[in-house]
């Protein structure tokens, strides 16, 4: 037998491993699938609806006549005749499309499928056989790998069978438990829910369903050793399988019979008059039932096992072997486990209460008390969680003094002290005072030694002690040598600089004092004081009011504010004064006396010495120095923003714009409609400034009627001009524009770098970053496209700049296909602008306009900051033109957007929408000029590039493209192509989350030459 089953195993492996050398292959054109082995053979041809792999290397496979099932090595199991087929084994999943859902998973020595015809439920072997025919009213459960047991609803009746589909109790009344591994097992009326226990006229069975034992139960269930556990007349008894009674049934247990006992050594037994007792695990009775309650009160493992034993009224305990541990003679017992005790053994002893007063008891040194108090409370570890909290220590009281004990009974202190208090918000802290004397007990400590609290102030019957960290405060009795309570809730609470803050008065004020003057400071309508700084502290009014004092408490600040707000380092305060019209709070800058230093109000407290600040009041924007306290530019305009460096675009009058300098110098009268950004160029490495020059432009005016204006005004408004700087934006081989060639700051040489930056002469930059063109050392804003060439020189990144234009341009064989390609982006750049002049031309600004129309040019200055920055793409990202190929006479160009994740899109629920595709420009320089084709120029008949579309499809059998009819497909291309030495390439673009790369599909020269139409394209390509 463990040959034949090795055998089969080698088998299954076998097919296995022979499985990884299939594949699933989609004929995309006929819209089917089949099989081909590694050798590109087809295995299996494709004329299937979808065929899918199970994780054990099986094929599940659809036909118009229905489901089947392939081996691993492509021969059939199952034919295509079912409705609907599935494997039985909840193992067998079928095989995701991406990595993360390629699980494989060997099938093990069999397996089964269940098969759906109509109505019809076969279950079929792994040799396709049908094993057995189910209707919808029974149902199949696998007793191990060569038995099913099949169950029967309405009324409940259960068949056994092989396998092989052999009967083997056939269709008996009821339920049976499976075998598993044994030769028997339990049949009875039914199972309990969600258990395995047989109820109703249980009876062990055999495997052709013959009883083993002449005893019946009302319920059963199997335990280990070859134990029966049953209750018979709710009586609770244990046999084995050989019949031998093992407990006999005389009482009720209390556990359900499917749950094990609280513990191994013993369970609650009930009589028939409800009286409660204990029994072992053997049967034998170690409390015979005369109880009226026995509870464990812990279930943890690591407690002792002690039952609490309850009866009249009274108490005691026992061990689970039914020995005494206290008599049953007591009102109230409570389980105190030593901390001190080993994680495994936690030793446990009793506080006990009688008539009113209480005890300690440790069974380890006797099981009487020793002496009686007045009242005892146990201080538990309320941090650990155990089942209970082991103790720290007992607070005793006698004759209204406290006292404490150790968990092993020994005293720690005598019941000497008047008071006692735990001390908030620490566990196993308490304090304890007689006469003017405080001490405090940390109980989490082995060492117990008391810390003592020493007098800081007293005032009337306040009192103020510290421990030289904290302070907590409390009242004298009337003669003042008592405390007779304290505040254990403060820590650096109640004292502020030198002013203590005792309780409120009768009409609700607190009452202050200095302590080192020991007099009364006349504060008047405090409700709260608290800590500002490290020497102010604010007084709150009941009216809610704010004002400031010093450490002594005088008053520096009269409380006429709503709040205040420290600003850092500076000695100025933030204060709030009230909301204006529409809500917006009002804050004004003071110095430390109350003196204005800022007296406009603003809407938000700005950081004092933090450099130039936009602010804006009444509606109007300026910028402000934060350090001298001045407007550098005048809180005039309606719009006013930064646009680089200290340089800022201004919108006044009639919606004129204009360029400031941040100490308020005109660059740009205020005379324009529109202004961008176009370059900004700072040199760092690293985020370390190397030269800061900056070199800014910005373009000015729209469209045709554009000017280049330099940082400090500088001209250029020659069209030629312009467009060779934007070329050398572009291509960046070309020179920049003399008028702003002598500004270029030179890269500084390595000497240079490391000695500003590092004066012990320590070399801090390698050589190997100068060895790399200046423009990667430099942070540029450059707001035009700029073609990134890695693609076409692979080296571009690790070259010098020099290097770099030598590369560039030489890709650029032909000059006119070079224009052609600048002024295509240069127009798709223009059609970009986003112009906000509509606007302006129906509501000129002026200074007497109403809010509504401010409100509205708000608008519009947004509006005019999105178009400082026109390479951004306003739904996807950043614009991106990438050379895709560069020949002698063609030019492919790729554009399109970077995905943008902001923090919009990471919130969302779904998954953000995909940018669109990236799209192809495409330039041929043909009879004598540079111009721009289209696919159609290139395949002006479908029929020809559905033709080429075909043949270029059939080479990928590696595509699982969506169904969809040629044509269609066709379409999906919408136009996309790209040109090389090979020939054309097609993109067809489906987009799904998981694949959003176009797929490409090569129409080569080969065939192009064929199609007297396509083939003018082929000389361009190669060049000759």
């Amino acid at each position: 037998m463990k040959q034949f089953l090795l055998s089969i195993t080698i088998l299954f492996l076998t097919l296995f491993c022979h499985a990884q050398e299939l594949r699933i292959v989609k004929d995309n054109i006929n819209c089917s699938y089949g099989l081909k082995d590694k050798s590109g053979n087809w295995v299996i041809e494709p004329i299937y609806i979808l065929i899918q792999e199970y994780s054990s290397g099986y094929f599940l496979v659809k036909d118009v006549l229905g489901d089947g099932v392939l081996s691993p090595s492509g021969k059939w199991i199952i034919e295509c005749k079912y409705d609907r087929l599935y494997p039985a084994q909840p193992k067998w999943q079928i095989i995701g499309d991406y990595p993360e859902g390629r699980s494989i998973h060997p099938p093990g020595t069999g397996f089964f499928f269940f098969g759906h015809i109509g109505d019809r439920k076969l279950l079929l072997n792994s040799r396709g056989k049908q094993v057995v025919e189910l209707s919808k009213l029974e149902q199949l459960k696998f007793d191990g790998d060569a038995h099913l047991l099949i169950h029967k609803n309405g009324p409940l009746t259960t068949s056994y069978l092989d396998t092989a589909g052999n009967v083997l109790i056939d269709n008996v009344p009821g339920a049976i438990l499976p075998f598993g591994q044994k030769e028997y097992s339990l049949h009875g009326e039914g199972t309990e829910a969600y258990s395995r226990v047989m109820k109703g006229n249980v009876r062990l069975i055999n495997r052709k369903g013959e009883s083993l034992l002449d005893d019946q139960f009302d319920r059963a269930i199997f335990a280990s050793g070859k134990r029966i556990c049953f209750e018979q007349n709710s009586k609770y008894g244990e046999i084995n399988t050989a019949g031998k009674l093992l407990i006999e049934p005389k009482y009720i247990r209390k556990v359900r019979l499917s749950s094990s006992p609280y513990i191994n050594e013993s369970w609650v037994i009930y009589n028939e008059t409800g009286k409660v007792g204990l029994m072992n695990t053997d049967g034998t009775v170690i409390l015979e039932p005369m109880y009226d309650e026995i509870k464990l009160p812990h279930r943890n493992k690591d407690f002792e096992r002690l039952w609490q034993v309850s009866k009249d009224g009274l108490t005691g305990v026992f061990d689970d072997e039914g020995k005494m541990i206290l008599p049953v003679s007591y009102d109230e017992i409570t389980f105190v486990h030593d901390l001190s005790s080993s994680e495994d053994d936690v030793h446990t002893n009793f506080m006990v209460r009688k008539d009113g007063v209480f005890a300690y008891i440790c069974p380890a040194q006797s099981t009487t008390p020793k002496e009686w108090y007045d009242r005892m409370e146990v201080i538990n570890d309320q941090d650990r969680h155990k089942g209970a909290s082991p103790g720290f220590k007992l607070i005793t009281k006698k004759k209204d003094k406290f006292g404490i004990l150790n968990l092993d009974g020994t005293v720690l202190a005598e019941c000497i002290y008047e008071g006692h208090a735990a001390r908030i918000r620490y566990s196993g802290r308490h304090f304890f005072w007689k006469n003017l004397e405080v001490v405090e007990f940390n109980f989490r400590l082995i060492e117990n030694e008391p810390t003592k609290w020493n007098i800081r102030f007293t005032k009337d019957r306040a009192i103020l002690l510290t421990d030289s960290y904290s302070n907590i405060s409390g009242k004298l009795s009337e003669t003042q040598d008592k405390i007779i309570q304290l505040d254990t809730r403060n820590q650096q609470v109640d004292l502020f600089g030198n002013m203590l803050v005792t309780d409120r008065t009768s009409n609700g004020e607190w009452e202050v004092y200095n302590i080192k003057s020991d007099r009364k400071i006349e504060l008047h309508n405090v409700s709260k004081i608290t800590a500002f700084s490290t020497d102010l502290f604010l007084l709150r009014t009941r009216e809610n009011r704010v004002g400031i004092l010093n450490e002594d408490g005088k008053l520096l600040i009269d409380p006429i504010y709503l709040d205040f707000r420290r600003n850092n380092q500076s000695p100025y305060l933030w204060a709030l004064t009230g909301k204006n019209e529409e809500g917006e709070d009002q804050w004004v800058l003071i110095d430390g006396n109350g003196e204005y230093v800022f007296s406009d109000a603003v809407k938000e407290p700005f950081r004092v010495n933090s450099g130039d600040l936009l602010m804006t009041l009444n509606d109007k924007t300026g910028l402000f120095d934060t350090e001298k306290f001045k407007w550098k530019i005048d809180p005039i305009y309606p719009c006013l923003f930064n646009s680089a460096d200290d340089y800022y675009i201004a919108a006044f009058a009639e919606n004129k714009k204009g360029i400031l300098r941040s100490d308020g110098k005109v660059i740009l009268p205020l005379e324009h409609e529109s202004i961008r950004i176009f370059t900004n160029e700072r040199y760092e490495r690293d985020g370390i400034t190397l030269k800061e020059v900056p070199q800014i432009r910005w373009l000015v005016g729209a469209q045709n009627n554009e000017m280049l204006v330099g940082q400090d005004g500088d001209q250029v408004s020659s069209v030629q001009e312009i467009r060779a700087f934007k070329e050398s934006l572009l291509f960046r081989d070309t020179s920049l524009l003399d008028p702003f060639k002598d500004k270029v700051p030179e890269a500084p040489s390595l000497e240079e770098l490391n000695s500003n930056h590092q004066p012990n002469g320590m070399q801090l930059f390698p050589q190997s970053i100068f060895d790399v063109s200046r423009d990667h050392a430099a942070r540029m804003i450059r707001n035009f496209p700029s073609f990134n060439y890695t693609r076409l020189i692979p080296d571009f990144e690790d070259s010098t700049l020099d290097q770099a234009r030598v590369k560039r341009k030489a890709l650029w064989l032909n000059p006119d296909l070079k224009t052609l390609v600048f002024d295509s982006i240069n127009t798709i750049w223009n059609r970009g602008q986003v112009f906000c002049g509509d606007r302006f031309g129906r509501s000129p600004i002026t200074v007497k306009q109403e809010s509504t129309v401010i409100r509205e040019f708000k608008e519009d200055c947004n509006c005019a900051k999105q178009n400082h920055f026109q390479t951004r793409g306003y739904n996807f990202g950043e614009l991106y033109y990438r050379p895709d190929t560069i020949g002698q006479h063609f030019v492919s160009i790729i554009y399109g957007q970077h995905p943008r994740m902001d923090d919009r899109f990471m919130t969302m629920s779904q998954a953000p929408p995909p940018p669109p595709p990236a799209e192809h420009m495409n330039f041929v320089y043909r009879d004598g000029k540079a111009i721009s084709i289209q696919l159609k120029d290139i395949f002006p008949s479908n029929s020809v590039l559905l033709q080429e579309f075909i043949l270029a499809l059939q080479k990928r059998d590696d595509l699982k493209l969506d169904c969809s009819s040629l044509e269609t497909m066709v379409l999906m291309i919408n136009g996309r192509f790209s040109l090389s030495e090979k020939g054309v390439h097609l993109y067809y673009h489906g987009f799904d989350y998981w694949h959003n790369e176009a797929i490409e599909f090569l129409i080569p020269l080969d065939r192009l030459k064929l199609h007297s139409e396509s083939k003018w394209i082929v000389p361009i390509l190669t060049g000759i």
